[in-house]
């Protein structure tokens, strides 16, 4: 999260970036209570970190940062959830498509210059 957040917040912004962990957190924890069984317990934060991911997948190579090695940790993390028992990857696809989706709205609303005044 830290790693992650770091670079997710310097390139959009903290306003941007708070909107980015709530729509991941909203979309991995609708995608966990649709389509996990009623029964089954689901606890962290792990759905929002995929957001991150999500995220810095929509920015592509304009973020800083070695575009490759994002893909493929991406890729293993999603292996290793769908491979390890009681992992709840449900939440962590849901959190994944939250962040991309809210990197998606956030490039049809650029940011705006900051001006300074001179009084």
């Amino acid at each position: 999260m830290f790693q992650l957040g770091t670079i997710v917040e310097r390139f959009y912004g903290l306003t941007r970036y708070a909107f980015i962990l709530l729509v991941s957190t909203v979309g991995a924890s609708f995608a966990s209570l649709w389509l996990d069984p009623s029964n089954q317990p689901s606890v962290g934060a792990s759905g929002m970190i995929f957001g991150l991911f999500g995220a810095m997948v929509i920015a592509g190579k304009r973020m800083p940062v070695q575009y490759g090695q994002v893909l493929g940790y991406l890729a293993l993390n999603l292996v290793i959830g769908f491979t390890v028992p009681n992992v709840d990857w449900h939440a962590h696809v849901g959190g994944l498509l939250g962040g991309g989706m809210a990197a998606v709205v956030l490039r049809a609303f650029p940011k705006r210059p900051v001006y300074q005044s001179w009084e």
